[in-house]
């Protein structure tokens, strides 16, 4: 059983694997196939304004997922907060998330559900704009949503840039990315739709007109490790050969979505408690543990296991080390350890009834 549970914890053993990006031929763009990430090597800041009051972001992406009940981060700006600004998919919709300041100045981290925006695999031009008037999502140049006095807090956009993929590297996403422009800047609703226009006819050069800093990767490369910026500020981009999480996180505290995830938690709970079960009947009833040593004692492999398996998974970027699965594993050890107290006096009996006709 010990066999089974390393192998359902640590499966596919890979703690280097691939990085599952690859170029378009024929267009502009890059493939994300499952496990893959491209990020970039530096910290992104703004150079003239540590703080910008206003900014952009257009993305032309699409998304292979279908209505698949979990977030995916599509492009992220990594940076010490626990919770980063993230473009998500979340089923059929279109995810806005980061610390948010309303019109009396509280700052509190949310999410902004932006409709169906991925109801087809078709690629979408998706526009982000805040300022302090406001934050608004546009969908190919059509604005989805307006929330008047809650802008993105100037915070969201200091740190690393990821696309594809979760910090910790676990995230199994299917999609493409064509482009993705960053302006230090807000942009009209007018210039969303001519910045539509100037992406469908390759006129990058004037998108590097819309603000003093700004961003342009118009993965036209179609070969090669390096996404180059075309803009006139930060950094070219990487797409690495191997996979690594850009931050290992240890035990990872559950979210709500975790706990909506029943068949998740009940393979953690039920997985444990055959081996608790048995593991005392045999402490017990084959061995000179008394019933409170067989339990404890069963208890603590039963964690220590558990344990054991989930730091191993903060080294492997497909896996993800959680709090919530040793909480539920510790649950289905100490269950296990009652089931193999109530069975243990029946299995002590049979043996001894066994022996005496021998």
């Amino acid at each position: 059983m010990l066999g089974v549970f390393l192998g359902v914890g640590l499966y596919p053993f890979n703690f280097v694997p691939n990085n599952e990006v690859r170029w378009r031929v024929a267009e502009n763009g890059v493939i994300f196939e499952g496990y893959g990430q491209v990020y970039g090597p530096g910290p992104f800041s703004s150079s003239g304004s540590p703080t910008p009051v206003a900014f952009s972001i257009e993305l032309l992406i699409s998304s292979h997922e279908g209505s698949k009940r979990s977030i995916e981060s599509l492009f992220s700006i990594q940076n010490a907060y626990a919770n980063h600004f993230a473009i998500e998919r979340w089923t059929e919709d279109l995810v806005v998330a980061g610390w948010l300041r309303d019109a009396r100045g509280r700052i509190f981290f949310d999410r902004l559900f932006c409709g169906h925006i991925f109801a087809t695999q078709a690629m979408r031009f998706v526009t982000v704009t805040t300022s302090p008037e406001g934050t608004s999502v546009y969908v190919e140049g059509v604005q989805q949503r307006r929330y008047p006095g809650l802008e993105l807090a100037p915070e969201n956009f200091q740190g690393t840039l990821l696309l594809g993929q979760s910090s910790s590297g676990h995230q199994q996403w299917r999609g493409e990315i064509d482009g993705l422009a960053i302006y230090n800047g807000i942009l009209t609703p007018e210039e969303v739709v001519e910045n539509r226009h100037w992406w469908e006819t390759g006129q990058f050069d004037r998108l590097r007109t819309r603000s003093v800093e700004t961003m342009i990767y118009a993965f036209n490369e179609r070969a090669g490790v390096v996404v180059h910026n075309h803009g006139n500020w930060g950094q070219d981009l990487e797409i690495p050969k191997k996979l690594r999480a850009l931050h290992q996180v240890v035990l990872k505290v559950p979210n709500g979505r975790r706990f909506a995830n029943l068949s998740d938690i009940a393979l953690n709970v039920l997985g444990f408690i055959p081996f608790c079960a048995l593991l005392v009947i045999y402490l017990h009833g084959g061995g000179n543990y008394s019933k409170a040593s067989a339990a404890a004692m069963s208890i603590l492999i039963g964690i220590a296991i558990s344990l054991s398996i989930e730091l191993l998974q903060v080294y492997l970027p497909s896996r993800d080390s959680s709090l919530l699965d040793l909480i539920m594993n510790a649950l289905g050890s100490v269950v296990g350890a009652m089931v193999g107290l109530t069975l243990s006096p029946h299995v002590i009996r049979n043996n001894a009834a066994a022996r005496n006709l021998h």
